[in-house]
């Protein structure tokens, strides 16, 4: 393996893996308390546990927004200058566009009867993002 002709600063990286890997953890956790756990005590109520998860996913998510606008000052324009994994990196900002704007529209604008199709959406494009972001940095491995 070779090393990235672009690669990232050590602090960057250390921040958007800690900042991913919170918001991964967080929002898988919190799925399986809401849809495999489900509601708990007589009364039928979600788990306590779901809305504390969520204030720290949104934690991450601040997390993540810092780390990718300092990846476009730090990273992505360089690489789009290298030319190497355009398409790549072009994908994960897609992705995190769509992801950052379904957390915001669930968070402020949606009616509760939107959140739940829109959540699942959120979900999917996060954990695409995350396989999406390990493929690009494979990527920059190969010989």
């Amino acid at each position: 393996m070779t090393a990235s002709a672009n690669p990232l600063p050590f602090w960057l990286r250390a921040t958007l893996l800690t900042a991913l890997g919170g918001a991964l953890a967080t929002g898988l956790t919190w799925l399986g308390q809401h849809y495999l756990r489900g509601p708990v005590g007589e009364l039928g109520l979600p788990s306590p546990w779901e809305a504390r998860l969520m204030r720290l996913h949104g934690l991450a998510a601040w997390g993540l927004l810092f780390s990718f606008g300092a990846l476009a000052a730090a990273h992505m324009g360089r690489g789009w200058v290298v030319g190497t994994r355009r398409a790549s990196g072009l994908g994960l900002v897609v992705l995190a566009a769509l992801c950052a704007a379904l957390g915001f529209c669930m968070a402020y604008l949606l009616s509760p009867e939107a959140r739940p199709p829109a959540g699942l959406v959120h979900s999917g494009l996060g954990i695409v993002l995350v396989g999406w972001l390990v493929w690009h940095r494979r990527r920059s491995l190969r010989p």
